[in-house]
Order: C-alpha cells, then structure tokens, then sequence
C-alpha cells in the first residue's frame, strides 16, 4: 500500500517537474553530495524489495540532476551573453 502511494508520488514529482523549473532547495539538495550518496543508497537498498520504486528513483534523481545542471548551463550563457554585450 505506501510502495503503491510513493510510486504515485514520484510519479507527479516527475510529470510536475516541467521546463527546468525546479523550486531553489531542491536544487541545493540534489547538489549536496551527502545528499547524491544517500539517495542512491536508497535506491539500491530498497532494490531487492521494490523494484519499480527503485526504477522510478533512479529516474527521478537522473533527470532531475539533468534539469539542475542544464538550468545552470543556461543561464551561464545568458549572463555571457549580457556581459559580452555590455563589452560591444
């Protein structure tokens, strides 16, 4: 029954997580490695028992470090951009 809740849950995390707008201490969160280490000690300690919770973990950690970094790409070209504009 909660496996079949936290499913559920991750599930709306992902389908929320939209256009690389992730709230600033998510973002804090995932970038502290403390935090990278003990969410995938998570993910394979609960691996034997629940395998699709698992699965839904590792996709939620990965794509959301993808949204993390690539919003961080982005706005450090924006603001290269400023920049080399104000030099011209």
């Amino acid at each position: 029954m909660l496996n079949n809740i936290l499913n559920g849950l991750i599930v709306l995390y992902l389908s929320f997580l939209n256009n690389y707008n992730i709230n600033y201490y998510v973002k804090r969160l995932f970038k502290n490695a403390i935090f990278k280490i003990l969410f995938l000690f998570l993910i394979i300690l609960i691996f034997d028992s629940y395998l699709i919770t698992s699965i839904l973990l590792s996709i939620m950690y990965v794509i959301t470090l993808d949204y993390i970094y690539t919003n961080d790409n982005l706005l450090l070209i924006q603001n290269v951009k400023k920049y080399k504009k104000l030099l011209v």
